[in-house]
């Protein structure tokens, strides 16, 4: 008899505040999945959150080389061509941040 996983998530919002953390694993993750997410998990647990300041500071940011994608002799898979023609996009919205800090929309 098969049984189905039922989650029960008793860490709440304060306590992911509060520095705790968890993660929910199932046997359907791939081994490589799950080992480059605990590897990663790893090296955010490196630093402890109560090292990090609570004062808000822009990260600096630095224009780097990107090198061009080469063009591809066809479709990759799961992607449609789109035939070249005119397009007109619209975009409606408001934005609201109600500060004007350094390093904001950048």
């Amino acid at each position: 008899m098969e049984t189905q996983p039922k989650p029960n998530f008793p860490l709440t919002r304060r306590d992911f505040l509060a520095g705790f953390g968890a993660f929910f694993v199932t046997p359907q993750m791939k081994d490589a999945e799950l080992k480059a997410l605990m590897e990663k998990s790893r090296n955010w647990a490196a630093t402890p959150l109560a090292s990090l300041g609570d004062a808000w500071k822009p990260v600096h940011q630095r224009v780097v080389d990107i090198p061009k994608t080469p063009v591809a002799s066809s479709e990759p898979k799961g992607m449609v061509k789109v035939p070249a023609a005119k397009f007109e996009f619209r975009m409606v919205g408001t934005e609201i941040e109600g500060f004007n800090w350094e390093g904001l929309d950048v």
